[in-house]
C-alpha cells in the first residue's frame, strides 16, 4: 500500500491527505463508476426508443444530414 501524508492544522486537528497520484487516480475511477452505475439505475425502467426513428426525428430537426 502507499503511503499517505496528513496535513494537519494548528490544533493537531487532519485538515487534508495527500494520497500518491495512482492512488489518486484508482480512486477518481472508482467515483466515476459510482455515477455511471447510479445514473443507469435511475434510467433502467425508461422506455427505449428505436434507433431507426431517433435517426429519422434527427434528420427531420437537421441535427444531422447523414447517419
Amino acid at each position: 500500500m502507499s503511503t499517505l501524508e496528513y496535513i494537519f492544522d494548528a490544533n493537531g486537528v487532519k485538515k487534508a491527505v495527500i494520497v500518491p497520484y495512482d492512488l489518486f487516480k484508482e480512486l477518481l475511477e472508482c467515483a466515476q463508476d459510482a455515477i455511471d452505475i447510479s445514473l443507469i439505475e435511475e434510467v433502467k425502467n425508461e422506455p427505449l426508443f428505436d434507433w431507426e426513428e431517433v435517426k429519422k426525428d434527427l434528420k427531420r430537426d437537421k441535427f444531422i444530414t447523414t447517419l
